[in-house]
């Protein structure tokens, strides 16, 4: 089955009986056609609607896989939809109405030889077709805005289902009522919370609800300025980062051509992304590390324009402002990795950020005789600092200026390498004499380092660069 956010088409389901597949795709190949062609008169559309379900109620539906049999009731069921939905039926109820449920009433009596589940299906769509809009409950919570939700309402959603929930707000939305259909989603949403405290079904699937709260979102934002509508963020703020990092790669994947209530998605997935990496810096830890990576790669993948990547850089300039020195190198790391030199001067205005932001801490660390948080961002400057250096290997100099402070600050076996390595870089002969060390008065530096409760120094060890 097509997925709410794809036009209705039939899709072949793998691992069943082939013959079987091909069979239904050709039958109804026809009636996708038309039922799917913008240009195709309505009233064309309305009769092949009609010869889609004497089709099924003909066919000997014990001879085929279940599957296929849902898969096309399914397929049926919402082109049924998409057409009473419309405001186009009142012209063309009186005409065909009764032969429509007609039909639907032999494919329904076929179904039930086959399986009693579709008795539920076939009535609820027999029920819309007969009453697609008048129902009270419904048109009260269209035309009230932040409706209460009582017995009645919670009856409705429960009979209505989410997957005709969805429907009606997709047919809204398209006829350019979004003002009811975010009367209605708002209603639904406030029922959802309402069934996990009383403890009633709503009938809904997972994809279903994420696919009404996308519709939500995507509202509230429409709404948002006209009628300062602060929902919008308080809404997003109630979603985990995981769940807020899905939300925002199901909003960059959403096409406008489907649906004109995806016309803001891009702005919205940027927004989200914002206020998660806001979220997750002001309390930063190690454990939200990869958080904030999965959220800054996916702000980059969304800026696909000189334009966007400028946006990107002064709002992560902006958010900086909120993060530690280990939030703000996790930003160099990923925009780096993403953006290559793309954004070379944005990374290396970020590096100096961080890397004076840990300085100033390292000092109020020595101010307070934390030595163990000293040690910490010591180490931590060290890396970067070399880090650095490997960004800005085209530039010897500073590069060489980024290795000796690393190795000054933390020195080890590798930087001391790094060193001899940017000098040949700077046109100095290094003297190698196979030895550990150059000095035959001072052990290797690195020896010491691993000595138990002693602190490296530089001065431990002797360098000959020249």
């Amino acid at each position: 089955m097509a997925s709410q956010e794809e036009d209705n088409k039939l899709e072949c389901i793998s691992n069943v009986n082939k013959e079987q597949e091909t069979y239904f795709l050709n039958v109804y190949k026809k009636h996708e056609c038309i039922l799917n062609n913008k240009n195709e008169s309505f009233e064309n559309k309305v009769k092949s609607l009609i010869d889609v379900w004497n089709s099924v109620g003909e066919l000997n539906l014990s001879q085929f896989d279940i599957r296929h049999v849902i898969q096309i009731m399914d397929w049926a069921k919402l082109h049924a939809l998409n057409i009473v939905l419309t405001a186009e039926w009142n012209g063309f109820k009186a005409t065909h109405q009764a032969k429509l449920l007609s039909e639907i009433e032999k494919a329904q009596n076929e179904l039930l030889k086959l399986n009693s589940g579709f008795a539920t299906r076939c009535k609820k769509l027999a029920d819309v077709v007969n009453n697609p809009w008048e129902d009270p409950v419904l048109m009260n919570l269209m035309k009230t805005k932040d409706a209460e939700i009582g017995p009645a309402e919670i009856e409705f959603f429960c009979v209505e289902t989410a997957y005709l929930i969805s429907v009606r707000l997709k047919k809204l939305c398209e006829s350019q009522c979004e003002d009811l259909a975010l009367n209605l989603v708002t209603a639904f949403m406030n029922c959802n919370k309402l069934s996990k405290i009383q403890n009633f079904n709503l009938n809904a699937t997972e994809t279903q609800m994420w696919f009404i709260f996308d519709i939500y979102i995507a509202l509230l934002y429409k709404f948002q300025e006209k009628q300062k509508n602060r929902y919008f963020g308080k809404s997003l703020k109630e979603l985990s980062f995981e769940e807020g990092i899905h939300l925002v790669k199901r909003f960059a994947k959403k096409r406008v051509k489907i649906s004109k209530i995806w016309k803001n998605c891009h702005r919205v997935a940027v927004l989200a992304t914002q206020m998660y990496i806001s979220q997750a810096v002001v309390k930063y830890t190690d454990d939200l590390k990869e958080i904030v990576e999965n959220y800054i790669e996916a702000y980059i993948s969304l800026c696909n324009t000189e334009s966007l990547l400028q946006d990107f850089t002064t709002s992560i300039r902006r958010i900086s402002n909120l993060a530690d020195a280990a939030g703000l190198y996790i930003f160099c790391d990923v925009i780096q990795k993403k953006s290559g030199t793309a954004l070379k001067p944005f990374i290396i205005e970020m590096y100096i950020r961080a890397l004076t932001t840990d300085m100033n801490e390292l000092e109020r660390a020595k101010d307070g005789n934390d030595q163990e948080r000293a040690a910490i961002i010591t180490s931590r400057l060290a890396g970067a600092f070399c880090t650095m250096a490997d960004f800005l290997g085209e530039h010897v100099k500073v590069a060489r200026e980024c290795v000796l402070t690393a190795f000054s600050l933390e020195p080890t076996k590798e930087r001391l390498l790094s060193i001899e390595s940017v000098a040949r870089k700077s046109g100095y002969q290094v003297l190698d004499t196979g030895q550990e060390w150059k000095c035959k008065l001072h052990p290797p530096f690195y020896h010491l380092m691993m000595s138990p409760g002693h602190a490296p120094n530089v001065a431990t060890g002797c360098v000959n660069l020249s």
